[in-house]
Formats: structure tokens, sequence, C-alpha cells
């Protein structure tokens, strides 16, 4: 199976993963996380954009084109043979945050676009938390902020997944959880639906 984790950075998805994982070890299935960008050459590049505050419109050109390389390389190489291997993927990120993210500042037809190659998960998690608990989580990270983890992008990146949301959540599967409840009840609330798929 292929699970994926979707939301607004600050929204909880590192913690909901860790928990799901613990969660299917626990019944013995084997489990591989990953995560977008990967640690690739392409997904390193695209990690050292995010830092570098670059905000120009051709920097978003060239994120959004460089995040669907390092997605096709992700399936091929990473999440395909686990799958073959008889792991359940967890991934941190895939294309739903692609089509939210890179369509801020470029046209959302051509970043679906060049997503359109990319398969489906079995299964899409997206955590819905509000913009000022996203901000806070990620202030106490005590890290410097990556471009998109500002206000105005963030706020812009919510709408962006409520209507992509829409659109794709019978395709990819999408099941929303309620990100403002502890990280125990998310998890149990997501471990529920795991159980009934596997």
């Amino acid at each position: 199976m292929f699970i994926v984790f979707e939301g607004i950075d600050g929204s909880g998805k590192s913690t909901l993963i860790k928990n799901i994982a613990e969660k299917l070890e626990s019944v013995n299935e084997k489990v591989h996380i990953t995560s977008e960008p990967t640690s690739f050459n392409v997904g390193k590049e695209i990690r050292t954009l995010l830092k570098s505050g670059s905000d120009s419109d051709a920097s978003h050109r060239i994120m959004a084109l460089l995040f669907a390389a390092d997605r096709l390389n992700h399936i091929e190489n990473d999440v395909f043979p686990a799958v073959k291997r008889g792991k359940i993927v967890l991934c941190d990120r895939y294309k739903l945050s692609s089509m939210a993210y890179q369509s801020v500042r470029n046209e959302m037809s051509w970043v679906e676009s060049l997503n359109k190659f990319a398969v489906n998960p079995d299964l899409t998690f997206f955590i819905s938390v509000s913009v000022d608990n996203a901000l806070k989580r990620i202030d106490s990270r005590l890290e410097t902020r990556e471009i998109f983890e500002k206000r105005d992008f963030l706020e812009k990146i919510d709408a962006n997944y409520d209507f992509l949301i829409k659109k794709y959540k019978r395709e990819m599967s999408v099941e929303i959880l309620d990100g403002n409840d502890s990280a125990e009840v998310i998890a149990e609330k997501a471990w529920f639906i795991i159980q009934k798929m596997i």
C-alpha cells in the first residue's frame, strides 16, 4: 500500500506518520517511511532553494518542475520497489502538495499537468489545521522559516488544498482529519481507516 500524508506546514504530518508506523509495526506490518522532496539529487536541490528565500516568478516555475521530476524519480526508485517488497509506504507529502503549493505563484492547470503521470496513492490523509495553529507550531521549532512558511502563503495554500481536495477526493482517496485534535486522537482516527484497508 502507498499512503500519503498531506497538510500545510505545521499541521502535524510527521507526528502522525511516526504514530501510524508504530501501530503498523505492532501488528507485524513492514513499513517504509519516505518524504518529498526526497534525498535524491533533485530533492536536495529543492531543499536548497526552499531555504534560499528566493521568491521570483522564475524560481517558482523552476521549483514546480523540480518537484515533478523528483516525484517521478521517487516513485520509480523508492516507492514502487518498497511496495513490491511487501511494505506499506508512508509518504510525507505527494502531488496534492505540489498542486497546492506551486499553484500559489503558477497556473494551477500547468502544475496539475506536470503531475499527471504520477500514480495516485491508495489512501491520502489530509490534516486540516488553522493557519494560526500551524504558525505557532512552526515557530516552536526554533528554526528559520522556509519560503512557504509565511501567513500569506499558508492562507493561499490552505485555500488551494480546499479546492483540490474537492476535485480529487475520490481519485486520491482523501480522508480529512481534524488537526486540532490531540496527536493521539488523530492517530486513532487514521488507524481505524487503515485497519479497514489492511
